[in-house]
């Protein structure tokens, strides 16, 4: 899902976010770093939701 549709969904129940990027380790595809998707969810300890959040990837280069 898209980031800002998860944090209105998690803003509208009051619940805390932490967010962490993660980024691939080679560059082939070009990123779009303004589209960022939820690719992880995890409840921590402290009562947050840590959200792991990518970047869209663009086409291949020809």
């Amino acid at each position: 899902m898209p980031l800002e549709d998860v944090r209105e969904a998690l803003a509208a129940r009051n619940i805390a976010v932490a967010v962490t990027v993660t980024r691939p380790s080679r560059n082939y595809f070009p990123l779009l770093e303004d589209v960022l998707y939820v690719v992880r969810d995890t409840m921590g300890a402290d009562g947050r939701r840590h959200l792991l959040v990518a970047a869209k990837m663009g086409k291949a280069p020809s």
